[in-house]
């Protein structure tokens, strides 16, 4: 795994940002609870942050196209093995769980070379740091209308976190000033939970 994240500018990144604690709920709840792949997000967020700008819709619908197969194939079905075994606490499971988080923490990296590799963005731009947490909010609004699910307060709250620890040089107000922007740019329902409605690509 030394050697993805020596050659794998993303995954540096990645690694980097991960090694927060504080970002384990926020990165849990986006992943499992509201189903987002966390990979497409750490990569639009790369992006923002050195300088590559935002990601267009069709931007996004190739990346996913690119690494859906592996996706599903691969880091699901090892998801799906590791959930069989919970519950189990004799030595044997125990260990098999320690392999697959392995297994899975390796089939992430994959991806996040895939992605980097896809070479979606070549260009290095000129952009100050209120631009890129702006480049970094647009991506996410693309996604979330293009995910077409049902959004909650708590999805909110984990974007402000994660793009609070990437976007370090502002405080959490101005950040979570800008994701609140980002999120009243979708055509929403009144009420606690905001489903995203189709609008024209």
């Amino acid at each position: 795994m030394e050697d993805f994240n020596r050659h794998c500018l993303f995954t540096q990144f990645t690694s980097d940002l991960l090694a927060h604690p504080e970002l384990n709920q926020s990165i849990y709840h986006l992943q499992h609870d509201s189903g987002f792949n966390i990979n497409i997000i750490l990569y639009f967020l790369w992006l923002a942050k050195s300088r590559y700008g935002r990601l267009s819709k069709r931007n996004l619908k190739d990346l996913e196209a690119q690494v859906m197969l592996w996706h599903r194939r691969v880091i699901a079905e090892l998801k799906y093995t590791y959930a069989l075994l919970t519950g189990h606490t004799d030595s044997i499971s125990v260990k098999i769980k320690h392999l697959l988080e392995e297994e899975i923490a390796k089939a992430h990296m994959i991806e996040q070379c895939m992605m980097y590799e896809s070479k979606i963005k070549t260009k290095v731009l000129r952009r100050t740091p209120q631009q890129q947490l702006m480049d970094g909010c647009a991506s996410m609004l693309y996604y979330c209308e293009l995910k077409n699910d049902l959004l909650i307060e708590e999805d909110k709250a984990a974007f402000n976190q994660l793009f609070y620890f990437v976007f370090d040089t502002f405080s959490r107000a101005e950040v979570e000033q800008e994701i609140t922007l980002a999120f009243n740019q979708l055509k929403v329902n009144p009420g606690i939970s905001v489903q995203l409605m189709w609008e024209a690509f």
